[in-house]
């Protein structure tokens, strides 16, 4: 049954989005001749110079033309008529999601004379509803990023607030941004016209590097139907095409703290060594048709530790044996019962608990009164990326297109390094590779009728993982299961040290959004009709250790000793295992109702579908079923007022209902005051959805009773040798 859901959906364009226009531009304006009387049935010819692709239009009565889906890049464009001189105009460079209008007049003369004239300034859009900024690839190699970050960019666009590094989640320093006021998770990004966002996160998923990615538009206001699954903007980048010559680079970035002065309130020199270094290379392999392009950077990072010396402290010697009169401040803050023990700022080491003396044992040992010591996290970091594709002109009506991406972000553990300080075990692994796979066709079944196919594959692959170095069991706590992370425990002393990943340990995420959409634009007289169909299914399977170490925090350094904690806690490994559908159609019409108003009218729906968890690991809970101690069927112990999966108008796997019914119309007016295309007054109305990312659900499957989590902690503080708690910390 699952499988003929699947071949139904995709037949009817499953799994995918978006629209037209996502990866390409269109060129659009009016044919006059002196007088400024409309000419009619002027041929129109577009001819992409880099690699010699043509598209051919006529221009209907009222002297209107439009190209529309063309791929990005510099344009030529022909015009001739009997009775008319020819005109041509070179130096046009389409941009992504652009529309610019060329509107051109005639002259009366014979064909075979040239009237030429050449686009030195911007071409300026007069009928688009949205507001953008273009970082074309001079922009975005010339600009000083550090790392070579593309997506830093960004901020750039006035409106765009950087909100920070997303979730654990998604690839390693990838940010997420507001836009115009949208939410942090409300930003639709696209590579290559299909959608190019983490569902775990709804952050991007990484871009290539500043060579092998040609530009990126960032939009910031109401956006046509066409546009969707966020309402917050757009992010829409395109990767480099090869063309009819041979083109490429070779690189090579170096960053060394030896070249670098110390800065006047540091003690030591930049300690950073980062090497990035790699290529591109693009050409024909048959001239006007078949076109290759291929890109590699490697970076390589190293950073000694930066040293902090009063950022931890631990136990001396003399502590340990039990003298304290060096630091007598520790003892202050003690509770009654447990000051009492100490006399003299003397204690018995017979005291001392035996499975925090081992641990202690295995600290950095400290020579000052106080224990303070200084430690750093060596990095290593190891990234990768590849970038290939080929465009095939196929005939004059068909142009197939395929890229593939692959970037592995490797990080080893930073106790890897300085196996004999177990501080360090702070810092856990990175084993991260994201994949995307993108195919496309653009057939012209007539000049003004233009099909557009994308699928996409992606896959996001997230590797979390600590050093070994002891756990709660091998310390000797009794009664104590650390068999789910063997060799890692978390211990934390508060306002002195920690040790081990707490819950950053052991974890794998997954996900692999499929995509296929079909978008139309179809050209009637004064009418620009855009209309397609699409959608998504993600699976996002996650699976990890993060809450089944044992970790435990104590309030200070002498109750450490004594092996007085505040809390303990360990679980199940978590498993969350989530599916995402999501499907639209649109309808939009571009209107030139004047030679100065063009209107753009039209909807989009968008049903919501709610995320499932395939394991049933969720549910809902109800204040009125709280009150009238109403229970759950599925589990006998649980409070009244929760509901599970199986229960009686319980949804599914889902938890939440499905709503079929919503749609989002989009309304739009550019208003060319004076006909010359050099001013602009935009006026749009528009409305979008949002959904949430998987991560929200993560709390749900992690609660009990689906699974078992313990947190045993409050005001009484518990010694590790205590027998009165120790059943309770049982599996």
């Amino acid at each position: 049954m699952r499988t003929l859901r699947i071949l139904l959906v995709c037949a009817f364009g499953c799994a995918g989005l978006w629209a037209q226009s996502q990866n390409t531009a269109q060129i659009q304006g009016a044919i006059q001749d002196a007088s400024g009387a409309a000419v009619a049935g002027a041929e129109v010819k577009a001819t992409q110079t880099a690699t010699g692709a043509v598209r051919v239009v006529t221009s209907a009565d009222d002297g209107g033309y439009v190209l529309a889906n063309l791929p990005i890049g510099p344009y030529r464009l022909d015009v001739t008529k009997p009775g008319f001189s020819t005109f041509v105009q070179t130096g046009i460079s389409l941009q992504v999601a652009t529309n610019p209008t060329v509107d051109i007049q005639l002259k009366i003369g014979a064909v075979s004379e040239q009237v030429q004239e050449e686009a030195n300034a911007a071409l300026v859009e007069t009928q688009a509803a949205g507001v953008g900024t273009v970082m074309e690839n001079q922009r975005i190699l010339e600009l000083p990023l550090n790392g070579r970050v593309a997506t830093d960019l960004i901020v750039a666009t006035p409106g765009v607030i950087p909100q920070g590094v997303a979730g654990n989640g998604g690839y390693p320093g990838t940010q997420q941004f507001v836009i115009a006021g949208g939410q942090a998770f409300g930003v639709a990004f696209y590579l290559d016209g299909s959608v190019y966002n983490n569902p775990w996160d709804l952050a991007n998923m990484p871009m290539p590097f500043p060579d092998a990615l040609q530009e990126f538009k960032v939009e910031t206001s109401s956006l046509t139907a066409s546009n969707g699954i966020h309402s917050g903007g757009t992010v829409t980048a395109i990767t480099k095409t090869g063309t009819n010559g041979f083109h490429g680079d070779l690189f090579e970035f170096l960053r060394n703290g030896d070249m670098n002065a110390r800065n006047f309130f540091q003690p030591v020199r930049d300690t950073l060594k980062r090497n990035q270094y790699g290529g591109t290379v693009g050409g024909p392999v048959k001239k006007d048709k078949l076109f290759f392009f291929f890109g590699y950077q490697n970076t390589i990072t190293r950073q000694d530790p930066a040293i902090n010396p009063a950022a931890t402290f631990v136990p001396t010697p003399a502590m340990m044996a039990g003298d304290w009169s060096a630091c007598p401040q520790y003892l202050a803050p003690l509770p009654a019962s447990v000051r009492s023990l100490f006399v003299n700022n003397r204690i018995s080491p017979t005291q001392y608990d035996p499975a925090a003396l081992k641990l202690a044992a295995l600290l950095p040992k400290s020579t000052a009164p106080c224990g303070n010591t200084s430690f750093g996290l060596i990095t290593q970091v190891n990234e990768g990326q590849y970038v290939g594709r080929g465009d095939y002109q196929t005939s004059a009506k068909n142009t197939l297109f395929g890229r593939y991406f692959r970037i592995h972000y490797f990080r080893p553990p930073s106790m890897n390094f300085t196996p004999d300080n177990i501080l360090t075990s702070t810092q856990g692994g990175l084993d991260d590779a994201d994949q995307s796979w993108a195919f496309g066709d653009t057939y012209l079944f007539s000049p003004t009728f233009v099909n557009q196919v994308r699928a996409t594959v992606d896959r996001i692959g997230i590797h979390r993982f600590a050093h070994d170095y002891v756990d709660a069991c091998e310390l000797g706590a009794e009664l104590v299961y650390c068999g789910y992370t063997p060799h890692q425990s978390g211990f934390t002393v508060t306002g002195n040290f920690g040790v081990g990943p707490g819950t950053g340990g052991e974890a794998h995420a997954h996900s692999t959004p499929i995509q296929l959409n079909d978008d139309v634009s179809w050209v009637k007289g004064r009418h620009q009709i855009n209309f397609g169909v699409g959608g998504e299914v993600s699976k996002m399977l996650f699976n990890g250790n993060v809450y089944a170490q044992t970790n435990w925090t104590f309030p200070n350094l002498p109750q450490f000793l004594l092996g007085q904690f505040n809390t303990n806690s360990l679980s199940l490994p978590n498993t969350l295992d989530l599916q995402k559908w999501f499907v639209n159609a649109y309808v939009q019409d571009t209107w030139k109702a004047t030679s100065h108003l063009t209107v753009n009218a039209g909807v989009r729906w968008e049903p919501f579908l709610p995320t499932s968890e395939v394991r049933g690991y969720i549910y809902n809970f109800s204040l009125a079923n709280l009150i009238n101690n109403v229970k759950t069927t599925q589990f006998v112990n649980a409070p009244p007022g929760l509901t599970f999966p199986g229960d009686p108008g319980f949804q599914g796997k889902q938890g939440m209902n499905s709503y079929w019914h919503l749609f989002a119309p989009r309304v739009a007016l550019a208003w060319d005051p004076k006909g010359d295309g050099k001013t602009v007054v935009r006026a749009s109305f528009g409305i979008g959805y949002e959904f949430v990312s998987g991560e929200m659900l993560v709390n749900s499957a992690d609660a009990p009773p689906l699974r078992r989590h313990r947190n045993l902690g409050g005001p009484v503080q518990r010694s590790l040798r205590d027998q009165s708690w120790r059943k309770r910390l049982s599996l």
